[in-house]
């Protein structure tokens, strides 16, 4: 039979491998955003002055 804890640290080791590409994958979204939106405000200037 295979041990609780062995079962526990498997799923904590596999959950914590989830949620850090969850975190780089969605840090990747925020700069693509912040990104453009700095891209519109500047043309948005550049166009008004």
């Amino acid at each position: 039979m295979i041990d609780v804890a062995t079962i526990t640290a498997t799923a904590t080791a596999i959950s914590a491998v989830i949620l850090n590409k969850a975190i780089e994958k969605g840090g990747e979204n925020f700069g693509d955003t912040v990104s453009n939106k700095i891209g519109q405000m500047l043309n948005f200037i550049r166009d008004k002055y």
